[in-house]
């Protein structure tokens, strides 16, 4: 298995949630693009979360990254830890801080998906244990979702109710709107989800 083929197993979400295979559910009808180097070098948030490249803090994100999929074996324990894999592509990586803490990082993906162009792909989402329940995760998303306005799909590990009802609760409070595509194959172990923002139609 190659680095890529493996980092493509290691998971989504802190709360936490990201499928396997999940190449598989759309490839054939998504593509992929990377966040410019000019976005993905800089920081960006507002006044109570930033958001900088991995590259910035080598020895936490792969701390960080080692804990996350350690958190997802709960759900999936076939899943493995590379440092090589987590080390192979930082360019679509941020740590997420709250003043001097590192909280958390997010792993992003500009794609286009099927008819709608220029889908932000939550590729991976964690949030250190100490940081969840306390508004993080939600301002978190808004955040990204403020910076690249975009619709946004994810993947959501079956089992995973603290995943689920994260995005639920968002998908609520925001008004999105989840589009169902049962054309799409889903996984076993996997939901995909797609949401629709407000003023999107």
């Amino acid at each position: 298995m190659s680095v890529s083929q493996q980092r493509f197993l290691l998971a989504f979400l802190s709360i936490p949630n990201r499928c396997r295979r999940r190449r598989s559910c759309c490839e054939a009808d998504t593509r992929r693009s990377r966040i410019c180097q000019k976005e993905s070098s800089m920081a960006f948030g507002n006044e109570i979360l930033t958001f900088e490249n991995a590259s910035a803090d080598l020895s936490t994100y792969l701390q960080m990254a080692e804990n996350y999929v350690h958190d997802l074996q709960a759900f999936s324990p076939d899943l493995r830890w590379s440092r090589e894999a987590w080390l192979n592509d930082l360019s679509e990586t941020f740590l997420i801080r709250s003043g001097t803490d590192v909280i958390g990082l997010v792993v992003l993906e500009i794609v286009n998906f099927f008819e709608r162009p220029e889908a932000l792909y939550f590729s991976e989402f964690y949030l250190r244990p100490e940081f969840r329940r306390q508004g993080y995760g939600r301002e978190a998303v808004s955040a990204i979702l403020d910076q690249w306005d975009r619709d946004l799909f994810l993947y959501v590990l079956k089992g995973n109710q603290t995943a689920a009802q994260f995005w639920n609760t968002m998908a609520k409070e925001n008004h999105w709107k989840k589009i169902e595509r049962p054309e799409i194959r889903q996984e076993r172990d996997c939901e995909l989800r797609i949401y629709r923002q407000p003023g999107r139609e």
